[in-house]
């Protein structure tokens, strides 16, 4: 009796799940490859970043374990997509990816010259880079969104 019990109430459990997951998916906002949606209050804006617009990203990351991650791709400083959207004023920005995994990088990380970059990946996906970091727990892939505060 237990045992029917118990499997009942994981099936609902997982019927709920899925349930929640199907609204997520079809209320995360549409973004377009090659394309970020940038938020800063009630103000929205969509930039699309070109190839010719890239630079090379290079450098080595540091992951949980102290192991050395080499990074050599091509992208674009944070802070120069922001002002491609015209969006001048550093402030902090939250970088979300497309499964709403997220992480922020501060107003001072943006301001430092070679340190956050949106790096693009061989899918034309955007990954957030972050050099200095002790443990690279901010490297969020597939990002779409940033949220400026």
């Amino acid at each position: 009796m237990k045992n029917k019990k118990l499997l009942l109430a994981i099936a609902v459990l997982v019927t709920v799940t899925a349930v929640l997951a199907v609204i997520h998916l079809n209320n995360s906002p549409e973004v377009n490859a090659g394309d970020l949606l940038i938020l800063q209050g009630s103000n929205e804006s969509c930039v699309t970043i070109r190839p010719q617009q890239l630079v090379p990203v290079t450098g080595t990351l540091v992951n949980g374990k102290g192991d050395q991650i080499p990074v050599d791709s091509m992208g674009l400083a944070l802070v120069d997509v922001l002002g491609l959207a015209g969006f001048e004023a550093l402030s902090d920005v939250i970088v979300t990816a497309r499964d709403e995994y997220s992480a922020e990088v501060t107003a001072e990380e943006l301001a430092a010259p070679g340190k956050v970059y949106l790096a693009v990946e061989t899918d034309g996906t955007f990954r957030l880079v972050v050099f200095g970091d002790s443990n690279s727990k901010r490297n969020v892939s597939d990002v779409i969104k940033l949220t400026l505060s």
